[in-house]
């Protein structure tokens, strides 16, 4: 495998929960060396992990804590894992007596990736007066206006336009298009890349990646132009645009585009003859799209994650794979899902330590004036966002990604387990 020049900045103390990529059944087999490892991780997936604060140890009764999901189901993208990765972790919380006893309880809002359904999601979120919105997936500004006027928290959003990295009640756990495409620069550049070509889909958010990759690009000191091909809704033939991305000197190329277009594109980007490296990041590719591509396709596609690899053998991985197991076995296990696990877990355990009412006041109160660090686990460990690293993403205390290689039974495997800081 070549060799990525990847500085470890978190180290195994983030890593307990979470993953991206697999699908329920679990990834990789463990070799000899991790027995001990999948055996623990095992134990602690089937008794909720270590025991919650403030947990009784019997099932929650009461009157619940709701908090809201809002994910996109529809022909372009499927990321129904988000409320059942979030309703998996409510349920272990519930097994271990709640939150101070009281139930956590999911609501779930299909967006359909509708500008005007995305609006209602959050005024339902305000009539059901939910504690907070955890690991959802928005495309539009519209959202965070109707939430902020009703004093809701937004945690664990995935960061993908400019408004969520500046609303005040945003509280990402990962860092967002910034970790994402920054650390797709910094992988292309430790493979030798240098004329980069850039292959994007047409809605805003996949228009601000080309934006934010290409800023990476010239803050590690290269230049030229990055070419911008835009992939138009609903074309099925990728013949023109595997064409347009690899002519002149192209010698890598950055898919920001769904997963449901990625096995065609990959494999017409191959047939043109170009060998070079291909990433994407973690939510617009799944394992079965992976191993659907065959050795040869997949050779040299590179992934970038806000978390860590799910089929990594890291015990936060097997931890995660085996939760899961136990409460959402038929789930697909992506970066989808486990920032909505590390979401709701953020707010469990930020919850367990308030003392009074658990209300989208008191939340939000807690997630602004928290002093230390609550660990995530498979993410990098979250602070209240009060000195961001970059002034244009306010919301962002830290930026980090995880990069992996794809192997060709769709798993992902990282040379080096951990995060890079990619904004030094």
């Amino acid at each position: 495998m070549t060799r990525l020049l990847v500085r470890s900045v978190v180290v195994a103390a983030t890593m307990a929960l979470l993953a991206i990529m697999v699908t329920a059944c679990g990834g990789s087999s463990s070799s000899s060396s991790d027995t001990n490892a999948e055996s623990t991780a095992s134990e602690e997936a089937s008794t909720g992990g270590s025991k919650e604060e403030g947990s009784s140890g019997e099932e929650a009764s009461g009157d619940p804590i709701k908090v809201m999901t809002m994910n996109v189901v529809n022909s372009e993208i499927n990321s129904a894992e988000i409320q059942e990765s979030a309703e998996a972790r409510a349920d272990m919380v519930n097994e271990e007596g709640g939150i101070n006893g009281r139930p956590l309880e999911i609501v779930n809002c299909n967006t359909k990736l509708d500008p005007n359904v995305s609006v209602q999601c959050a005024r339902q979120a305000a009539s059901e007066d939910v504690a907070a919105v955890v690991g959802s997936l928005n495309f539009f500004p519209q959202v965070y206006p109707v939430l902020e006027q009703a004093g809701i928290p937004f945690i664990g959003g995935l960061g993908i336009t400019p408004e969520e990295l500046e609303a005040k009640i945003s509280f990402p756990v990962g860092g967002g298009e910034p970790a994402w495409f920054f650390g797709e620069a910094k992988a292309f550049q430790d493979l030798g890349v240098k004329h980069p070509a850039f292959i994007t889909c047409e809605p805003e958010a996949c228009l601000l990646s080309y934006e934010v990759f290409t800023e990476g690009w010239e803050n590690l000191g290269e230049t030229g132009s990055i070419p911008k091909i835009i992939l138009p809704e609903g074309q099925t033939d990728m013949t023109s645009i595997a064409a347009a991305a690899t002519e002149g000197e192209t010698d890598g190329i950055v898919l920001s585009v769904y997963d449901s277009v990625n096995n065609q594109l990959i494999k017409a980007i191959r047939q043109t003859g170009f060998k070079g490296p291909l990433i994407t990041n973690a939510t617009n590719i799944s394992t079965e799209t992976i191993e659907s591509l065959g050795k040869e396709n997949s050779e040299e596609l590179y992934v970038s994650g806000l978390g860590l690899p799910a089929t990594s053998q890291q015990p936060p991985a097997i931890a995660y794979r085996k939760a899961m197991e136990k409460y959402a076995p038929n789930a697909n296990l992506t970066e989808f899902g486990t920032n909505a696990w590390a979401a709701t877990d953020l707010f469990v355990k930020l919850a367990e330590k308030m003392e009074g009412e658990v209300d989208s006041s008191t939340v939000k109160e807690a997630l602004e004036n928290e002093t230390g660090e609550i660990k995530t686990e498979i993410f990098p460990p979250w602070t209240t966002p009060k000195n961001p690293v970059n002034p244009k993403w306010p919301r962002l205390e830290r930026i980090e990604a995880a990069i992996s290689k794809a192997q060709p039974d769709g798993t992902l495997e990282q040379e080096e387990p951990g995060f890079i800081n990619v904004a030094e």
